[in-house]
């Protein structure tokens, strides 16, 4: 018995090698703060591929709770570095939200709610502005 634990073991190593991870595991509880209360979230997310770093350093998650309904204001602060270019900062794509809780089948046991949001990606704003600017030089 005790051989196939040491074999178990093993094998468990060798294969760490061959494993990898799949994108970062991202959730958000299904709960709203409760009303006129703020929940906020300040994480840390880093990607590191060869010869380039990422990092939302920090991202900021705002929320703010009406009965049984969330508001939700994300933004990032991104760093990049890239080993050839250098580095690179600035505000990330804002995220606009709303969450309800949608279901409770105990309160101790499943909760679920439903999210909404919309993206305000930065490139949009910058091709708009853009577009006046030449507009306006015409």
């Amino acid at each position: 018995m005790k051989v196939h634990w040491i074999i178990f073991g093993v094998a468990s190593l060798l294969a760490i090698g061959l494993l990898q991870a799949g994108p970062p595991f991202v959730t958000d509880d299904p709960e709203p703060p409760p009303p006129g209360g703020w929940e906020v979230n300040v994480p840390f997310t880093f990607e590191r591929t060869p010869g380039k770093t990422e990092m939302d350093a920090p991202l900021f998650d705002f929320n703010y709770g009406l009965p049984d309904v969330q508001l939700k204001l994300e933004f990032p602060i991104e760093v990049a570095h890239d080993d050839a270019k250098g580095m690179a900062a600035g505000a990330g794509d804002l995220l606009l939200g709303v969450k309800w809780l949608s279901l409770i089948m105990s309160r101790r046991t499943f909760k679920s709610g439903l999210t909404r949001s919309c993206c305000c990606p930065r490139a949009i704003a910058r091709v708009a502005l853009a577009k006046v600017a030449r507009s306006m030089s015409d």
